[in-house]
């Protein structure tokens, strides 16, 4: 009985602490920001689609994450680039910089 009471005593703890902690931030959602003049606007959506907007061009791309990079295929090119999301900001390193964006509506 004092082992069952013990499981049930662990298995209380573990849920108790899987409760409380943090789900990563989700890269999905809307995120805008400046380059020089142009707006930028980005949708990354749950189905790996996008879209991307600068001024008043306008492009669709798939996008892919895997190993802390997500790489965004626009037509027949892919790039790579590494990224940190959090709450309310997006960071995207590639060769030319960092771009830092901010979650719509924060």
């Amino acid at each position: 009985m004092k082992k069952f009471i013990a499981l049930i005593l662990a298995l209380c703890l573990l849920c108790a602490f899987a409760a409380c902690s943090k789900a990563e931030p989700s890269l999905v959602g809307t995120w805008i920001g400046k380059d020089g003049d142009d707006e930028l606007l980005y949708v990354f959506r749950e189905d790996g689609t996008g879209t991307a907007k600068a001024g008043n061009a306008s492009s669709d791309f798939t996008y892919a994450v895997e190993d802390g990079k997500i790489s965004v295929t626009l037509g027949d090119v892919t790039n790579s680039a590494s990224f940190e999301v959090t709450e309310s900001t997006l960071s995207i390193t590639d060769e030319y910089g960092t771009t830092v964006l901010t979650r719509k509506g924060q």
